[in-house]
């Protein structure tokens, strides 16, 4: 007929052995898990700037007018501080700051919270980068993301040339590293 089975459950002795195991397991894999999230978001970061400037690129040659990309506190005004999200609009005058009447292409999203960039520009220290129609870039120079974690190899550097093209740079390129000034 039916044959009975007896469903054996765990003891507190062996819940307790099972959870101390996963609680040390856990422990381990933390920095490694850890170190895996801020590589990600370095790689986020760097490929979220790398596509602003390309789209602030293709809008200067499709709208066959300058295009700027900017930091923007506010998805309105330009700002300072790359930190903030990123503004591609089409620069009607060409000075680098918004007017009411110029079209806004996108708001992209900054670096993660901790994070920072850095734009050394050369010869050119402005704080927005402008592309004229043809696709060339008055600024020429490079940016740099800073993990919060601080960690050296999670350095980015993305490099724009002036004929307007943007390539990824190694840590090493740079004669200074900006991520260790804390202002």
């Amino acid at each position: 007929m039916f044959s009975q089975s007896r469903s054996r459950g765990l003891s507190l002795l062996e819940l307790l052995l099972a959870f101390s195991i996963l609680a040390i397991i856990s422990t381990l894999a933390a920095p490694g898990l850890q170190q895996l999230y801020q590589r990600a978001m370095a790689r986020h970061s760097s490929n979220q700037l790398v596509n602003a400037l390309q789209l602030a690129r293709a809008t200067a040659v499709n709208y066959r007018r300058v295009a700027t990309l900017c930091p923007s506190r506010d998805g309105d005004a330009c700002s300072r501080q790359w930190a903030l999200q990123l503004m591609v609009f089409l620069d009607n005058n060409e000075n680098g700051r918004r007017e009411p009447e110029e079209q806004i292409i996108k708001l992209l999203d900054g670096p993660p919270e901790g994070g920072r960039l850095h734009w050394a520009a050369f010869r050119n220290p402005r704080v927005y980068i402008q592309y004229q129609a043809d696709g060339s870039t008055r600024h020429n120079g490079t940016f740099t993301y800073c993990p919060a974690d601080g960690s050296d190899h999670n350095i980015r550097r993305i490099i724009i040339n002036r004929p307007g093209r943007v390539r990824f740079g190694l840590p090493s390129e740079a004669k200074r590293n900006p991520c260790l000034n804390t202002s």
